[in-house]
């Protein structure tokens, strides 16, 4: 209809419609537009999402090594080829001063922060950390070199939650001309130790156990092939420490059961420590201590091994096992031993083919390298003076050489040779008395011929010459200041094998004897001259002198003269009459006494039943 009112007919030709067609088509393309807009927008979202929102792909087996600290980026390295090793994928990381696409397996100098975010963005499963720290230095055993006491913890974090397995400190020491040659030393050291506790850890991950236990594709069955040695070793690491686990308690069991003995242990479980001597009140040990935590190589079938850590003296305060450490070393070549009066510690350092004779002042710490040989000539056996004045040790010039008894200031000064003796010779101080400051005359026990150079009433008689042409051993008294003296004096006797020099009380030289058909001790007045003996129920070994004037050593079953003792026991001497106390009852062995100046305190070394031939262990106890 028009505006006129006139009707008019529609066309049936489609073509003439031109307004409603538009309309239609516009109704008819809108979903299609949206449609296309909404995919669009998908697609941009997801993308989007992809490669900018959503995480990568962890992968349990990848493992991102990072290290700070002295050395960290050898070590780091060094750690993560050992890790590709046994099966596992090391990425590179974010590393300082390294060009973008440079070959290296780990990251070092950054933060643990830094080293999640990269462990995340290359997909890897867990962050080893490595933190490494120079714990000490000092002068070494020449005035060219210095010692290096570093320490790394070891840490394994999981990139995808919180879990960070227990750390693991390492310790190592080493002499060298330069720090960098010692860090240099070092680093292999570093990750040899820390690469079997730092895959156990990756491999008690949840996402790890997952990985390796696939077998629903071709993937997990690759997974499984690939960490089978790596497995199979963690399981003989993990059965030998269950084992080692197992004789720790053990031992911690056996040396609590010695207090029904009166005997307190200062030691405890499987640790390692050796007694170097007592103070004077007996209050506070000396303790040698080394590492007594075991390792396990990859290699080969898991063994107990023992990573080179710096032996420390320690002093402790045995009422409350309260410890100070006194002294650090690369390798106490010799037993250190404490001044009768407590108050300064000698023993001989080896590095670098290198041997020297060291004091450590307890007091102020300040340590002093008094000799020192470069190889093939050798420093050994270092002893202290009781008032801790003197030094005196064996000096020879190659190996098989002849050697002398030297005599040093503890303090540092020139040393003196005493007198020339043979090698196994052992000597003690004995103070005399009735001077103003009591001199230390040196009492050495050899079977070496007397000096030509003797004085007459030094000569023995014809007791002593038979005693000194046979097997017998004598005993000789020098001036400990005196170069090259003839000795003040000459203690043997013709029927009996003087043993060893137990010590000095009052002006009494203290020994033990032996012969085919006994054991005994025996006494040496200084003044009267006179040597008196006394046969005992059991034969003494390492002997020492109590305050009371009883020698105290360690007894053992042999010989005629062996008595009822079935193992090596700490026994004490009256010798007067030579009655006998038995002052431990242990299963295996007590060696190593030391006395205290007062008091009638012993303490020793413990060596117990729990397995010490796979499992070394020692143990310091004491009793009053």
């Amino acid at each position: 209809m028009c505006d006129d009112g006139t009707v008019t007919e529609q066309s049936d030709d489609p073509a003439l419609d031109v307004p409603d067609d538009i309309d239609g088509f516009k109704q008819a393309r809108w979903p299609w537009v949206v449609g296309v807009a909404a995919v669009l927008l998908i697609g941009i979202c997801t993308g989007l999402y992809v490669g900018l929102i959503r995480p990568p792909e962890i992968h349990a087996d990848r493992v991102l090594i990072a290290a700070s600290g002295p050395g960290a980026k050898a070590v780091a390295n060094d750690l993560a080829k050992r890790l590709q090793e046994h099966g596992f994928v090391t990425i590179p990381g974010p590393n300082p001063d390294e060009p973008d696409g440079a070959p290296l397996t780990s990251t070092y100098d950054v933060g643990l922060k830094e080293a999640k975010s990269a462990a995340r963005k290359h997909g890897a499963g867990a962050v080893i950390y490595v933190t490494i720290a120079i714990t000490s230095q000092r002068a070494g055993l020449s005035s060219t070199s210095r010692f290096l006491s570093a320490e790394a913890v070891t840490q394994v974090h999981e990139t995808e939650t919180e879990h960070q397995a227990a750390e693991h400190t390492i310790g190592f020491a080493t002499e060298s001309k330069t720090q960098e040659a010692a860090i240099a030393t070092m680093v292999a050291a570093f990750a040899e130790a820390a690469l079997p506790k730092a895959v156990d850890d990756l491999l008690a991950s949840p996402a790890m156990k997952n990985f390796v236990s696939d077998k629903s594709n071709l993937e997990g069955h690759i997974n499984a092939a690939r960490f089978k040695g790596t497995l199979n070793k963690q399981r003989l690491r993990t059965e030998a420490q269950k084992k080692f686990d197992d004789q720790c308690q053990r031992a911690t069991d056996e040396l609590a059961a010695l207090k029904k003995q009166g005997i307190s242990c200062i030691t405890a479980g499987c640790d390692e420590e050796y007694l170097s001597g007592l103070n004077a009140d007996g209050t506070a040990a000396l303790v040698r201590v080394e590492s007594g935590t075991p390792l396990y190589t990859f290699d080969f079938e898991p063994k107990l091994l023992r990573f080179e850590t710096p032996d420390r003296l320690e002093l402790v305060r045995l009422a409350d096992n309260k410890r100070r450490t006194i002294a650090l070393a690369q390798n106490l070549y010799t037993y250190p031993l404490l001044s009768a009066n407590g108050r300064m510690a000698v023993f001989v350092e080896k590095a670098g083919g290198r041997y020297g004779v060291v004091t450590v002042d307890l007091q102020s710490g300040t340590r002093v390298v008094l000799d020192s040989a470069a190889y093939p000539a050798q420093v050994q056996n270092a002893k202290i003076s009781s008032d801790g004045s003197l030094v005196f040790y064996y000096w020879r010039k190659s190996k098989h050489g002849q050697g002398t008894l030297m005599s040093i200031p503890s303090g540092g000064g020139k040393p003196i040779g005493i007198a020339d003796i043979p090698r196994d010779a052992d000597w003690v101080d004995v103070q005399l008395e009735g001077q103003t400051k009591p001199l230390p005359v040196i009492a050495v026990i050899s079977d070496k011929p007397l000096p030509t150079d003797a004085p007459n009433d030094a000569r023995p008689d014809d007791a002593q010459q038979k005693a000194t042409s046979g097997s017998n051993k004598w005993i000789a008294l020098y001036h400990p200041k005196k170069s090259d003296a003839a000795p003040l004096r000459v203690i043997a006797d013709a029927d009996r094998h003087i043993d060893q020099i137990a010590g000095s009380r009052a002006n009494k030289l203290y020994v033990t004897y032996r012969t085919r058909a006994e054991c005994g001790v025996g006494v040496y007045d200084v003044a009267q001259d006179e040597l008196a003996f006394q046969r005992t129920e059991v034969c003494i070994k390492d002997p020492g002198v109590r305050s009371d004037g009883y020698i105290v050593g360690e007894g053992y079953p042999s010989g005629r003269g062996a008595g009822k003792l079935t193992s090596s026991e700490i026994v004490a001497v009256n010798p007067a009459d030579g009655t006998l106390q038995q002052l431990t009852r242990t299963p295996l062995r007590d060696r190593y006494v030391r006395l205290p100046l007062q008091g009638k305190r012993a303490a020793f070394e413990y060596l117990g039943m729990s397995d010490h031939s796979s499992f070394p262990r020692v143990a310091v106890c004491y009793r009053d």
